[in-house]
């Protein structure tokens, strides 16, 4: 139950007591938007790392991104996960790790 109320507070369900729980269709401007602050927040913190040449850490990007190409359609998840670890190593190196949470 905790959940769907949950769902419901995020615009993802629609619960209509003694009717039933609908899932609310997706809000494509809501996904145009974030995605818009995904990729404006990626871009600057690639181009803040582009200026440096941390050796180390484009050492552990080049095996993050070797881990999930070798996940990547055996497990979908798994690379989803492997995939979200390698954009917040990017923000800790960027010095904007809490900035990562917003998303």
């Amino acid at each position: 139950r905790e959940a769907f109320i949950a769902l419901e507070h995020e615009g993802l369900l629609e619960i209509r007591p003694q009717r039933g729980t609908f899932v609310k269709p997706i809000d494509v401007n809501s996904v145009l938007g974030g995605r818009f602050v995904r990729e404006a927040f990626e871009a600057d913190v690639v181009h803040n790392l582009a200026q440096t040449s941390d050796t180390s850490l484009i050492k552990e990007l080049r095996s993050q991104l070797k881990e999930q190409a070798a996940i990547a359609d055996v497990n979908p998840a798994k690379f989803i996960e492997l995939d979200e670890v390698f954009h917040e190593t990017l923000a800790i190196a960027a010095g904007i790790e809490q900035a990562w949470g917003y998303l």
